[in-house]
């Protein structure tokens, strides 16, 4: 890690929905930190509600708030990954909006944008410009197994400047979803209960959200 406090320090920016957040999600953000020498933060930022690529299933202020519990669950308050809630009341920008205005609006340190493996064929229709963003952002990409990275596809546009970190973790917020939809109530608790953290359990249930009953 860093320790010259004349040096930037750099950031791993995990952005995403976290809808709902997982223990896939803390464990990427902890591999992260502890397997790439050159991170000194991971924050870890839901999107707005604004965003369009994709349907939201709960409103930020809910993302957030089981973002913290789940890292109040999971980790020591000394580890560098931080909830950040930057994107909360913006409309939705497009990455090279984002890693732009991050870069104004901290210039202390330099920010790696986070990905999965599964995204780097889709880079090249990103808006606005994905021949700008490919040469402006570093890029950290997490490969799985059934998504593994290779480099230089004929047609494929790369970033010019990437790390790749090779993780088989298992959990997603989709998963969970599903299985809020289709189990019922008395095996629910249960069902879901390798995939995130009490606590967002059960603010999950407070808060009767996904459509629990």
């Amino acid at each position: 890690m860093n320790n010259n406090i004349n040096v930037k320090k750099r950031v791993a920016y995990l952005g995403g929905s976290f809808d709902p957040p997982t223990i896939a999600h803390i464990q990427v953000a902890c591999e992260i930190y502890n397997k790439i020498d050159n991170i000194d933060e991971v924050w870890i930022s839901p999107c707005g509600d604004g965003r369009i690529d994709k349907s939201l299933k709960t409103p930020f202020n809910h993302r957030l708030n089981m973002l913290k519990l789940i890292k109040d669950d999971l980790l020591n308050d000394n580890i560098p990954i931080i909830i950040n809630e930057y994107e909360g009341n913006k409309e939705w920008l497009p990455t090279l909006l984002l890693m732009r205005e991050l870069k104004k609006n901290f210039p202390d340190k330099e920010f790696v944008f986070v990905i999965g493996s599964d995204l780097c064929d889709k880079i090249q229709y990103w808006k606005p410009d994905s021949k700008k963003l490919v040469e402006e952002v570093e890029f950290l990409i997490i490969c799985r197994n059934e998504f593994p990275f290779v480099y230089n596809k004929p047609g494929i546009l790369y970033p010019k400047k990437y790390q790749v970190l090779e993780l088989n973790i298992y959990g997603s917020s989709t998963e969970i979803r599903e299985r809020i939809k289709n189990n019922n109530k008395n095996k629910l608790n249960y069902s879901i209960n390798a995939l995130t953290s009490k606590k967002v359990i059960n603010y999950i249930f407070e808060n009767k959200l996904y459509n629990i009953n």
